[in-house]
């Protein structure tokens, strides 16, 4: 009877620490800054180029847990239009004369990063970890104009998150990056 009694306690303290265990403690970094030349251009139009992936992120099997990534360049073109007032050419438009190796003609190129893509803790937490750099360059890629990176970034789905939820919660927490970081390029 004693025996049980201790192995019922030992199980029931055990219980409590594993419940108590921290989540991963994660410190993210974020940074930003104009250069002179954003300014003294006076930008009117942004090509956004493709985005570039970064290995971890291609290697993704399952496609719900997947960056949405041609959707958030959508979302990126709409962002520029409507909240930063500039003018941002088609994604077909910009990959065919990519294509074809014929000059953009345009005033900037955004070229967006993304290295990691994390979702993880996002049926326990609602929470993916993002590493990306969105950097506004002059057309011929050679001038940094602005710049925006964070690593191990935050992206907090404030929505049912687990099971079906999961496509609908990368989409959100895309455009929550895509918005963080274009929020601090300076409006047209």
């Amino acid at each position: 009877m004693n025996a049980t009694r201790h192995l019922t306690i030992i199980a029931a303290l055990l219980m409590f620490l594993s419940a108590c265990q921290s989540p991963e403690i994660r410190h993210s970094d974020e940074d930003f800054r104009s250069t002179p030349d954003l300014t003294a251009r006076n930008i009117t139009e942004i090509s956004v180029l493709p985005f570039e992936i970064g290995p971890a992120v291609a290697s993704e099997s399952i496609t719900d847990r997947q960056l949405p990534a041609r959707k958030m360049r959508r979302m990126v073109r709409g962002y520029l239009i409507e909240r930063k007032n500039y003018a941002v050419p088609s994604a077909t438009w910009i990959d065919d004369r990519l294509n074809e190796s014929s000059s953009l003609e345009t005033d900037a190129l955004l070229n967006v990063s993304v290295l990691q893509w994390d979702t993880s803790s996002l049926e326990k937490r609602g929470v993916i970890y993002a590493t990306a750099t969105f950097e506004l360059k002059s057309p011929d890629g050679n001038t940094l104009l602005w710049r925006y990176s964070c690593r191990d970034f935050q992206l907090v789905v404030d929505a049912p998150y687990g099971g079906q939820a999961i496509g609908g919660n990368n989409l959100t927490a895309a455009r929550l990056l895509a918005e963080t970081a274009l929020s601090r390029l300076p409006r047209k």
